[in-house]
This record gives structure tokens, sequence and C-alpha cells, in this order.
């Protein structure tokens, strides 16, 4: 069993950005707002004069051909989601990563602009770090 989860963030273009440079990710299967043949393909009800939102619909963020989490930009459109009848929520993921270097790569790039809650600091004892980024997506970071 896998859990999928979708990032509802606002700047989904930066988001995608930044998930890449924290994590090593990279951008798998993605729809782009912009693209009013591809909604349509999709089966999204696009009008002729629809005015697209920015960023993206829906966006795979991959390491080693696997889906990790998936973004989508429908916050770009309205900061507070009540157009599209739902609010961001805070929630925490948690994400195992491969080294105590990669948690700190991670860590360094997920608190800027962030809000950092625990720094690693292996030489204590606390091999993982608690951050709440500029999206206001909070990370836990650990090896796993």
């Amino acid at each position: 069993m896998n859990l999928g989860a979708t990032l509802y963030v606002k700047d989904s273009n930066g988001a995608v950005e930044l998930y890449k440079k924290a994590f090593g990710l990279t951008l798998g299967y993605n729809l782009s707002y912009e693209d009013t043949e591809g909604m349509k393909a999709y089966g999204l009800d696009v009008a002729d004069d629809y005015v697209p939102y920015k960023g993206y619909f829906h966006a795979d963020m991959v390491k080693n051909d696997k889906v990790v989490f998936s973004i989508s930009g429908e916050m770009d459109a309205n900061v507070d989601g009540s157009a599209l009848g739902f609010y961001q929520k805070e929630i925490q993921l948690s994400i195992g990563l491969d080294s105590m270097e990669a948690v700190q790569h991670a860590f360094d790039v997920l608190s800027e602009e962030g809000r950092v809650e625990c720094e690693p600091a292996p030489a204590a004892d606390i091999h993982y770090g608690s951050v709440i980024d500029k999206y206001n997506i909070w990370w836990y970071l650990d090896i796993g």
C-alpha cells in the first residue's frame, strides 16, 4: 500500500523547483493550467473564453521512477481557496531520506524563508529536522 499525497500550494512553479532542489526529485507527469488543450483532453470543462490560472493543475514529483508526492497549484488563483470550496490546512509530512547529509541538505533548502521547528544536530543525537517551508508545508525529515 502506498499513500499518495497532493500538496495544494500557492506558487506551484516555485514549489516544484524548491522540492526538486531539497529532495533531488524530478518533475514527472504534469499538466499546466496554461495548457488549455491538455486540460480539455484530461476531461476538464475549459470553455473558449477560459482564462487559465497560473502554474500546475497537477505535477508529480518523482524519485527513482516512483511518485513521492504531487503538487497542485489550485491555490495559485485564490489565496484562501474559498472559491474552490476548500481551505489549506496545516499538515506535517514525514519523509525518510538516505543519509544525514540528505537530511541536512533538505533542511537547509526548506528552511530558507521557512520556519525552523527543530534543527538537526547529529552531535547531540538529533538525527532529524522539522521545518515549515515557505508554502506552509510542515516537514519532518529523518533517515529512513
